[in-house]
């Protein structure tokens, strides 16, 4: 398996939530996607 040491600087990095815009929530999530069910095979 090839592995790639581009991404080495950041792979420790801590994630920060951002002050500024809050996280969408699960409700408003989805509706995003609601479309994408009628491409849903039954």
């Amino acid at each position: 398996m090839y592995y790639s040491h581009e991404y080495d600087d950041i792979i420790d990095i801590v994630y920060s939530k951002s002050k500024k815009h809050p996280h969408m929530s699960l409700y408003a999530r989805s509706a995003q996607f609601a479309p994408f069910a009628a491409l849903t095979r039954v």
